[in-house]
């Protein structure tokens, strides 16, 4: 159709010269057809650039663009924005997969209702041979959500929810306003490979709509292989994940939002902290004092605010279902 708003596919790449083919060719066969497909090449060193050139030459809305010099994975999603002009961002990995017609059917509610912010699915894992790994990101079911949802479950770890934006589509002005922070100058050592900047995206659209659509019908395939970012970071510190995803949070904070949602982060942000098994600093008060502002980073907290408390028992319960469900598969 002729309103169809224009939906940027942006695929930012790496020495992916073994999954870029089938990335590809899931952006290409998309049933919704108002697309532009944008990949920057980070400066390969193998065939990944030569592959997607190859795609170029029947494919008018396939645009590739190669960097000068590797500027980083965050710079490069910036690059990729840059160079788009849809209304609505779908970020796709160049290890991972979606279904034909994943922007359709992510783009449809968007369309229908203008206070959802984003829409994600349900993800499969899947090895470097395609093979089937896990489920994961699994609500009760399909339907629009209170962003607050979003916003405290992903916090307290109460529910299964992305950090990744390879699974949703986002307005663009949401996408545009996340990236656009000096990811560089902020002293967190995981944000350099996308470990904060990404949930920061969510994060943002949660903060200015007041609904997210999920599709409990897996649309993505995210890649766990020996290269992926995920693995390697994993390697070096594996509580670098519980790390990172709680200082996006803080820097929400920042933001112009209600003095309630700024009470309950700052409260549970406390709270998950404290119960962390891990230490940032030499204690995890310092820890919680580090992510917060210095000044006062005890005001407006409430440990008596029933809805925090509600999301960190959900917490709990879900963690020792976790536990008994492997213990079972074992």
């Amino acid at each position: 159709m002729i309103n169809d708003p224009l939906v940027s596919i942006l695929i930012p790449t790496y020495n992916r010269e073994k999954f870029i083919e089938e990335t590809l060719l899931c952006a290409i066969n998309q049933t919704y057809e108002n697309i532009e497909i944008i990949v920057v090449d980070n400066r390969s060193t193998d065939q990944t650039a030569n592959i997607v050139k190859s795609y170029t030459i029947k494919n008018p809305k396939l645009k590739l663009y190669i960097n000068e010099n590797n500027i980083g994975p965050i710079n490069n999603w910036k690059k990729c924005l840059e160079l788009s002009n849809g209304d609505f961002i779908k970020f796709l990995f160049s290890d991972d997969k979606m279904t034909m017609d994943s922007v359709e059917k992510l783009l449809f509610p968007m369309l229908e209702d203008q206070q959802i912010g984003f829409s994600f699915s349900s993800v499969q894992m899947i090895d470097e041979n395609g093979k089937f790994i896990e489920d994961a990101y699994i609500q009760k079911k399909t339907g629009n959500y209170p962003s607050d949802v979003f916003l405290y479950g992903n916090l307290s770890g109460a529910l299964s929810l992305p950090v990744s934006p390879g699974c949703a589509l986002f307005r663009r002005e949401n996408v545009v306003k996340a990236m656009g922070r000096d990811w560089d100058n902020i002293n967190i050592k995981c944000f350099n490979n996308g470990f904060g900047p990404d949930l920061f995206i969510f994060l943002i659209a949660c903060v200015e709509y007041g609904r997210f659509h999920y599709i409990k019908e897996p649309l993505s395939y995210f890649r766990s292989h020996s290269e992926s970012i995920s693995i390697l970071s994993q390697r070096i510190d594996l509580s670098l994940g519980r790390r990172c995803y709680r200082y996006p949070y803080s820097l929400l904070l920042k933001e112009k939002i209600s003095l309630l949602l700024s009470r309950r982060i700052k409260t549970m942000l406390l709270i998950v902290t404290l119960f962390s098994r891990n230490y940032f600093e030499n204690s995890k008060l310092n820890q919680y004092k580090k992510m917060v502002f210095p000044e006062k980073p005890f005001k407006n907290i409430n440990l008596l605010d029933l809805k925090i408390w509600q999301y960190i028992i959900k917490r709990y319960f879900r963690l020792i279902s976790l536990s008994v469900s492997k213990w079972f598969l074992n």
